[in-house]
């Protein structure tokens, strides 16, 4: 049920926001795409949707932009006894990570509903990793132990691709 919502939702989005004809995005024309990743689950982390902007700067060459990231966080009390009484200690962990990626797609050859492309893209991130333990260790109270970590990081990288798009209706590919 919950994939034939979201296959819906992303029906309507690509008719709103495609602006071509069957045949594939004419030059001057911007497109707006979603992605969902399913395979996190509804209730698990949040994952924020790629959202790609893809410009025709002609018929078959375009220039395209991407925007994601990953926000994921636990919280977890320990007790001094198995229980559940006594003293309590903390496990915090915290993930997040931003992505922005600028690139190319040269379409190869345009037949009446696929149109495949090849390109390359330059990818940016930034992440936070925090750890920070109070009272524990081990996943088991500790009332000796406590300890913080925090972890930033950038990254750069350079992708190869190659897909298509096939239109299935006027204004709407997958």
């Amino acid at each position: 049920m919950r994939n034939l919502i979201t296959l819906s939702l992303l029906l309507c989005v690509s008719q709103v926001f495609s602006q071509t004809d069957s045949t594939g995005l004419l030059s001057g024309n911007l497109a707006t795409e979603v992605q969902f990743n399913m395979t996190n689950g509804w209730f698990g982390n949040i994952v924020v949707p790629t959202i790609r902007f893809r410009y025709a700067l002609t018929d078959n060459f375009y220039v395209r932009a991407d925007f994601d990231g990953d926000f994921n966080s636990s919280n977890r009390t320990l007790f001094e006894n198995p229980d559940g009484t006594g003293k309590e200690g903390t496990i915090y962990t915290k993930n997040n990570q931003l992505r922005f990626g600028l690139g190319i797609e040269k379409h190869v050859a345009k037949f009446k509903k696929l149109d495949p492309y090849i390109g390359g893209q330059l990818g940016f991130s930034k992440a936070t990793w925090v750890q920070d333990f109070q009272n524990a260790r081990n996943n088991r109270f500790d009332s000796t132990y406590s300890f913080y970590q925090e972890n930033p990081s950038t990254g750069a990288k350079l992708y190869l691709f190659t897909g298509f798009d096939f239109w299935v209706y006027e204004r709407l590919y997958i």
